[in-house]
């Protein structure tokens, strides 16, 4: 007969809920804006450098904040499931499943100021070099470090964006709240 395994306590997880203020979002966009424009100064480490983004980063983030999806939802995002007149985007598949993503002129925006190439197909935000439609960038977590440091938000995670944008959204359908 055997003896069975001690019980083992979980550690007791504490959600998480972080919100933007209206100053975080300007200070996150003075730093998006700064880093299309060339490199971002941080401070690692006691010391002052120079960080790059790329254009493709920048906007997967914009994307992010006007959008309220998942990190993993822009990053796959492919042009042919936007749907322009409806102003939605149809996920064949995410983590919930199929599901649609309404996207407010903002987001629209920042869409249009991407290259959507000829044929209409391919995924929106490029990794590599930027040039094939077919090549999604698949890591944005060193350019999400930079620009959160240069923003002076070091504790702001890249969900709290979608959480953010919730909260907006939230604020501006009811204000009565």
């Amino acid at each position: 007969m055997g003896l069975s395994p001690p019980e083992v306590q979980k550690y007791p997880e504490k959600a998480k809920e972080r919100f933007l203020s209206p100053i975080e979002f300007a200070a996150l966009g003075d730093a998006l804006d700064k880093a299309e424009r060339g490199c971002l100064q941080i401070e690692e480490g006691g010391k002052m450098r120079l960080r790059t983004v790329t254009k493709s980063a920048v906007a997967a983030i914009r994307l992010m904040i006007r959008a309220g999806a998942r990190r993993g939802e822009i990053l796959g995002l492919r042009w042919e499931w936007i749907d322009w007149q409806a102003a939605h985007v149809s996920l064949p598949d995410s983590k919930t499943g199929k599901k649609r993503i309404l996207l407010i002129p903002a987001a629209l925006a920042v869409l249009n100021g991407l290259d959507l190439p000829s044929n209409g197909s391919g995924y929106v935000i490029r990794g590599g070099d930027g040039t094939d439609p077919e090549v999604p960038l698949v890591n944005i977590k060193d350019s999400w470090g930079a620009v959160r440091l240069a923003a002076g938000l070091p504790d702001v995670r890249i969900h709290d964006l979608r959480h953010s944008f919730a909260s907006v959204m939230v604020r501006v359908a009811c204000p009565c709240r």
